[in-house]
């Protein structure tokens, strides 16, 4: 199961505390520990008697996180001397990594010892993906040809690698593994784990840099071989107004240093393993196993946190339907946010799995006739249609200088989902 969206939850019910008062130091030890170590929210569940009953202390002000130790010089040393001895090393990027106080140092390692680097979904940008030494995105579409070349290397470096994405035993193997990064690593005893560095990750990351540069077998050119083939998987043939098309031009229109929020579904897939994000942050996604909606709170959120950077939103037409009312707060905060609809009238990514699984279609199809033309508005917010990714590209282009939000439906051909999203 996945781990909450929440560092800590804590529940307190009970007319018998709200008389005697609610205290700070009533929340449970292992939950207090837990927000110590792990950054993020803490949610606190409080029934209406006791979120209004007094307190019989002082709120004492926020305590700063406690910093992590640095990881011991013998575990780094050995370490250094794992990724030294390595031909094929991969290092895989995860979403610890978007917590370093310094983003850069993680792109100095990977430059100093010659590492490819993959990453997961949520660690897409940390180093810019126009690099040489990109690999792409893992076990997201086309995740075969990633695999085949993962498989190829001699050791997997996982640098911040957090299994509540996409666990080791998904894909690893029996490549041998060495990781680093903030805790020890929970994969199941099938993986073989050589060796790994706990603690405080700008540290660990910055004592590798100063170690002696190593050097590998790769070379660019086996490299850019392979990133050529991933995206030529991505974008198989076809003639109609494809969904990777739609994709593409929305990255076309959106700067470079633009914010990309998205939702959870075979459009999910499909981006995380399309799009190049350059910097970090930009690229936001709920994490793991999540469920549907996210994309345009998330784009909404972005906006309202980094006002002066173009945003975009990207999602299908079911997580539209779950949470297009948002579109009316969107306008209430006068905030530009091209909002671009992927109308394929499915739940595509259960509809692919249930024809690979040679299922009937249960419960998927959003629409049996054919999109027309959108209404004139949602709540008062304008909506274009876009039927080619010409006219996507410039509708999103015009929508990036607009007073406010605007809705854009994109009507696709997903059907390649099936060979790039369940391949």
């Amino acid at each position: 199961m996945d781990r909450p969206s929440c560092a800590v939850q804590a529940d307190y019910q009970g007319d018998a505390q709200a008389r005697a008062g609610v205290r700070c130091a009533d929340a449970d030890a292992g939950d207090r520990d837990r927000a110590e170590r792990a950054e993020g929210p803490v949610h606190l569940d409080l029934p209406e008697d006791v979120a209004l009953a007094a307190t019989n202390e002082q709120v004492a002000a926020p305590a700063q996180p406690a910093k992590l130790a640095a990881a011991a010089d013998a575990a780094l040393a050995r370490a250094g001397e794992r990724i030294a001895a390595a031909k094929r090393p991969i290092a895989v990027l995860g979403a610890t990594a978007m917590r370093l106080a310094d983003p850069s140092s993680l792109r100095t390692m990977i430059e100093r010892h010659n590492l490819p680097f993959a990453t997961t979904t949520m660690a897409k940008g940390m180093i810019d993906e126009d690099h040489p030494l990109a690999l792409g995105c893992i076990e997201r579409a086309c995740r075969q040809v990633q695999r085949r070349f993962l498989h190829s290397a001699d050791l997997i470096v996982g640098l911040g690698y957090d299994t509540v994405e996409v666990e080791y035993e998904a894909w690893i193997g029996n490549r041998p593994l060495l990781q680093i990064d903030i805790e020890p690593v929970d994969v199941a005893p099938s993986v073989n784990l050589i060796h790994q560095v706990t603690g405080d990750f700008d540290s660990s990351l910055a004592r590798l840099c100063a170690m002696p540069a190593a050097t590998n077998r790769w070379s660019s050119a086996m490299l850019a071989e392979h990133r050529r083939t991933f995206q030529t998987a991505l974008r198989p043939a076809g003639k109609m107004f494809t969904a990777y098309a739609a994709i593409d031009a929305v990255r076309r229109a959106l700067p470079r240093e633009g914010l990309l929020a998205f939702d959870v579904g075979a459009h999910t897939h499909q981006i995380a393993s399309q799009w190049s994000a350059h910097a970090p942050k930009t690229f936001h996604i709920t994490n793991g196993w999540s469920s549907m909606g996210f994309g345009l709170p998330g784009a909404i959120a972005a906006k309202l946190a980094r006002p002066e950077a173009p945003v975009v939103c990207l999602l299908g037409d079911g997580c539209f339907q779950m949470t297009c009312g948002e579109v009316a707060t969107a306008k209430r905060l006068g905030i530009t946010l091209p909002i671009v609809v992927l109308d394929d009238r499915w739940l595509a990514l259960i509809k692919v799995k249930q024809i690979r699984r040679q299922l009937p279609l249960y419960g998927t199809e959003l629409q049996a006739e054919a999109y027309r033309q959108p209404p004139a508005h949602y709540f008062g917010v304008p909506a274009l249609a876009a039927n080619s990714a010409d006219a996507l590209e410039s509708s999103v282009t015009r929508a990036l200088a607009a007073n406010g939000p605007t809705v854009i439906e994109a009507v696709v051909d997903s059907d390649h989902y099936l060979d790039t999203v369940y391949d």
